[in-house]
């Protein structure tokens, strides 16, 4: 099993294809990350964090989980680099960080100059130590640090858009800022950073004509563009929406929402896809003579010819190793295409082979390949190089070695239960009661032997000579039994 001495908060960027700042990383490779686009929200009247799974198809309810407070401040930020949730209460106004995984909170800095209407927060994906954090208060935007809530930039007035804003958005890839105004008419604006002047892009509306909420606004992963539905009249209750930000129709995509409380921040997973976990990691899978022999016995091979082993080395994690170094725990020399035993670059997904050999032994033998490697993560937005990160792993092979001829299969492989042996029975001794075969191949029929008796006076006259004589050759099993028959005495008859 491969294992990384990873660094937990750590990100890797993974370019994008088709944006204007995305710029190549260490990372996987080239193609963007898929990713499903999730968003999560808070409401004025309840301590706990909705979490919605967003799809067209099936839109469900959201996932609860609680809050030490209510969070009533209005804006809510998903930061990608961190993966976590800038959120903000009120009466004071403070910024809290939220950790999604682990579900802590923390307040940070100072208490805000007043109710926090919208939040937006900017990674860029071509300097991941440039994070830009935007809030509204009123319909004043500025820019705050995302570390301490100091107030870096601003205010900036927002003409152009009607009554109070709504939410508020960065598109992940290119770092445009989009806006909603909530009041009387819910429409989606485009904010320039350099005047802060509000181009107008669509009315936002229902197919059937009427307006959503849009209160809060956010782009998850993938660039869709997300608000939300709190009137609680339209359809019968509260919705995560989706924007057609060419015609400005919404699609639910997640709800309904429990409760009665008027949704007040929306964080999407924006960025997720360009802002990857560091999870470096390697994989080894050892052979012998190309059998993936990890358990006993593996296969038969001859004691004194030669045992061939692969170790192929595959890099399974999302940056790039380096030093890659193969090694046998029995002693066996890894040769890789280098001509040692080192791979010195191995990129994201990147396969080699190397190989080893040893004469067999006559026994049960087990090698084990091991592998290690080194991954540098890319530099952090604290501007701190982080250490090397190892990652290693290690592959058994095995193989029964036999000398020639070769020996009866063995009766259990050893570290298992044993099986029961049987003994030969030798056949009994031969008594007079069991008479003993004799087996012969030979098929002839057996010759007959014929015994002249002559007995002896008896001092009587005999009525005759009783001749006995016959020998019988009897054919058993190919063999010849030969019987003498016991002589019988001649009896005098007495007139």
């Amino acid at each position: 099993m491969a294992q990384a001495m990873a660094l937990a908060a750590l990100v890797a960027v993974v370019p994008i294809a088709g944006s204007a700042s995305a710029s190549p990383a260490p990372g996987p490779g080239s193609a963007p990350v898929e990713v499903v686009p999730i968003c999560w929200a808070v409401t004025d009247d309840t301590p706990e964090i909705l979490r919605f799974n967003l799809s067209k198809t099936n839109p469900i309810p959201p996932t609860a989980a609680p809050l030490s407070r209510v969070y009533s401040g209005e804006g809510m930020a998903y930061r990608a680099s961190k993966h976590d949730l800038i959120m903000f209460s009120d009466a004071p106004a403070q910024m809290w960080h939220y950790d999604v995984e682990s579900g802590d909170e923390t307040q940070v800095g100072a208490n805000l100059p007043g109710h926090v209407d919208a939040a937006a927060l900017w990674v860029d994906p071509a300097n991941p130590t440039y994070e830009a954090l935007w809030i509204v208060i009123g319909a004043l935007l500025y820019r705050i640090d995302p570390e301490t809530a100091a107030i870096l930039e601003g205010p900036h007035v927002l003409p152009g858009i009607g009554g109070s804003s709504g939410g508020l958005a960065f598109e992940p890839r290119t770092g445009e800022l989009w806006m909603t105004d909530d009041a009387p008419e819910a429409t989606l604006y485009k904010i320039s950073l350099t005047d802060f002047s509000a181009t107008k892009v669509v009315d936002i509306r229902w197919p059937d004509g009427s307006r959503p909420d849009s209160e809060a606004l956010d782009f998850g992963a993938q660039g869709q563009l997300y608000t939300e539905e709190d009137f609680g009249d339209h359809r019968g209750s509260r919705y995560i929406l989706e924007i057609d930000v060419a015609t400005g129709i919404v699609t639910q995509v997640a709800g309904p929402t429990p409760g009665t409380g008027d949704l007040e921040g929306l964080g999407c997973n924006g960025g997720a896809e360009v802002f990857q976990p560091i999870d470096p990691a390697i994989d080894i899978e050892k052979y012998v003579n190309t059998h993936d022999a990890d358990e006993a016995p593996g296969p038969d091979i001859q004691a004194g010819t030669v045992a061939y082993f692969k170790y192929l080395v595959t890099n399974t994690g999302n940056l790039p190793l380096r030093d890659v170094t193969v090694t046998d725990d029995r002693g066996v020399a890894v040769v890789c295409p280098s001509g040692t035993n080192v791979i010195g670059d191995l990129p994201v997904g990147g396969a080699v082979q190397c190989d080893g050999q040893s004469p067999a032994v006559p026994e049960l033998y087990r090698n084990v390949g091991d592998v290690v490697g080194w991954a540098d993560p890319p530099p952090q937005p604290n501007n701190l190089t982080p250490p090397p990160i190892s990652v290693t792993d290690d592959d058994p092979a095995h193989y029964r070695g036999y000398t020639w001829p070769p020996p009866p299969p063995p009766s259990s492989v050893p570290g298992s239960d044993p099986q029961p042996v049987t003994t030969p029975v030798p056949d009994p001794d031969p008594s007079y009661d069991q008479p003993k075969r004799f087996i012969s191949r030979d098929s002839r029929p057996p010759d007959t032997v014929q015994l002249d008796i002559t007995l002896p006076e008896t001092g009587g006259t005999p009525r005759s000579n009783a001749t006995l004589g016959a020998a019988v050759g009897l054919l058993f099993g190919g063999g010849v039994l030969l019987c003498l028959g016991r002589p019988r005495r001649a009896r005098r008859l007495d007139n």
